[in-house]
C-alpha cells in the first residue's frame, strides 16, 4: 500500500469514528430530554388526594430548604439550616394543607384542590451551593357520575416505558441508517478517488 492510500485510509477511519461518536452524542441527548420529558417531574392527582413532592436527598444539618408555588414565588414551607426548624406558609390556601417531611425537606400537601394547581420550585442551599428543582402538579376535579361513563385512562407507567421503548428503537433505527450512509459515502468517494492516485504513482 503506498503512503498516499495509508493516508487516505486513516483519514477515512478517523471521519468515519469521529463520524459515528458525534451521531451518538446527538442520539443520547435528544433521547435524554425525550425521557425527561416523559418521566419529568410531572404530578397528576386527582382532587382530596395527598401528593408529595420528593427532594431526592438527605437534609443535612446545614441544608436550607425552601418551597415556592407558582410564577410569583409564593412562599410554600422552609427548613432552616442548623436549628432545622420548620416555617410553614400563611397563605390560605396552604394554611394546614402543607407539611415538610424534616429529614428529607419533602413537601407533603394534603387534601389538595384544583387550585393548587401549577408549578412548584425546590430551592436547596447546601455548602454555599444552590440548586433548583421543578415540579409540576395537576389537580383533576372529580366528574360527576355518568349512567354510561367514558372510561379515560391516564397513561400509567408501563405504558410510558412502552413510549419510551418505541421512541429508542426509532432513534436507534435513525442513528444506524445516518451511520451506513456517511459510512458509504465516504467509502465512495475514496475508491473514486483510487484510480487518480494510482495515476499520481505511475507518473511518479
Amino acid at each position: 500500500m503506498s503512503p498516499i492510500d495509508s493516508h487516505l485510509l486513516h483519514k477515512l477511519n478517523f471521519n468515519i469514528n469521529s463520524s459515528i461518536v458525534m451521531c451518538i452524542f446527538i442520539f443520547y441527548c435528544l433521547f435524554f430530554l425525550i425521557v425527561k420529558d416523559v418521566f419529568g417531574n410531572k404530578v397528576s392527582v386527582m382532587e382530596g388526594d395527598s401528593v408529595t413532592l420528593h427532594t431526592d436527598i438527605v437534609r443535612q444539618k446545614d441544608d436550607r430548604i425552601v418551597w415556592y408555588y407558582g410564577p410569583e414565588n409564593t412562599f410554600v414551607a422552609r427548613i432552616s439550616k442548623m436549628s432545622g426548624s420548620i416555617l410553614l406558609s400563611e397563605d390560605e390556601r396552604f394554611r394546614d394543607r402543607v407539611m415538610v417531611n424534616d429529614q428529607t425537606g419533602d413537601l407533603i400537601i394534603t387534601n389538595i384542590r384544583t387550585q393548587h394547581s401549577g408549578d412548584y420550585t425546590l430551592k436547596i442551599s447546601r455548602n454555599n451551593k444552590v440548586s433548583y428543582k421543578k415540579f409540576n402538579v395537576t389537580v383533576h376535579a372529580h366528574q360527576p357520575v355518568l349512567t354510561n361513563p367514558i372510561r379515560v385512562q391516564n397513561n400509567s407507567p408501563v405504558q410510558r416505558v412502552f413510549v419510551i421503548s418505541v421512541v429508542y428503537l426509532m432513534f436507534s433505527v435513525i442513528c444506524i441508517i445516518i451511520c451506513v450512509h456517511m459510512y458509504c459515502t465516504t467509502v465512495r468517494k475514496r475508491i473514486s478517488s483510487q484510480p487518480l492516485n494510482a495515476k499520481m504513482i505511475l507518473m511518479d
